[in-house]
């Protein structure tokens, strides 16, 4: 192979690289922004197992609002962790085929558990904002896993996680202030507390 790309003209440039599971004082890793966190993680969620379309149209349910205009049922407006999470869905609900893939597969997984399809498409506000809570803490605990955090990494999440849902919670006050809102009947924010327990 070296001496193809040699005959080809090409360089041939040699990275060492140094994997390390953990970062030290001295070396701290970049860390991934709480909205690239949020982001991510909700987006591999879906991938991984499989969302159906309609589930994820049950998710991003919009209503009309005071004065016509449209707003989501179960997102704050302007909350710092609810965007993240609606761009992932809106990027996943946008997703292609997979250009080689047999069966025009354009996921991974089977498909959401049943208990979880169940309760996004229940009649009942709460079960629905429930049950969104419950997959955004799966999801966003998964990827602070994956990362094999430090202590102190881990609590600067959490800070900016907390942080970020006093944010929402004050947005949704506002909202609700006004009556410019849809939000399912409710003070609290499904993909807030969702996000914040999973860094525990």
């Amino acid at each position: 192979m070296r001496a193809t790309l040699l005959a080809l003209g090409l360089p041939i440039v040699l990275v060492s690289i140094t994997l390390s599971t953990q970062a030290d004082d001295k070396n701290p890793r970049p860390m991934e922004s709480v909205d690239a966190l949020v982001f991510f993680a909700v987006l591999e969620g879906l991938y991984v197992e499989g969302a159906a379309s309609k589930d994820v149209e049950v998710i991003l349910e919009r209503r009309k609002m005071a004065g016509g205009l449209e707003g989501f049922v179960n997102f704050v407006y302007g909350c710092p962790l609810c965007i993240p999470a609606l761009n992932a869905l809106t990027v996943y609900r946008q997703r292609a085929k997979f250009p080689n893939a047999k069966g025009a597969t354009d996921t991974f997984g089977r498909g959401l558990a049943k208990d979880i399809r169940d309760g996004l498409h229940s009649a009942e506000p709460l079960v629905r904002l429930s049950t969104i809570q419950r997959l955004v803490d799966r999801w966003v605990h998964q990827r602070l896993e994956s990362k094999r955090l430090t202590e102190a990494e881990r609590a600067k999440y959490q800070v900016t996680l907390e942080e970020y849902r006093k944010k929402g919670a004050g947005m949704l006050a506002n909202a609700e202030g006004t009556g410019n809102t849809v939000f399912a009947g409710t003070d609290r924010c499904a993909i807030c507390d969702g996000a914040v327990d999973a860094g525990r």
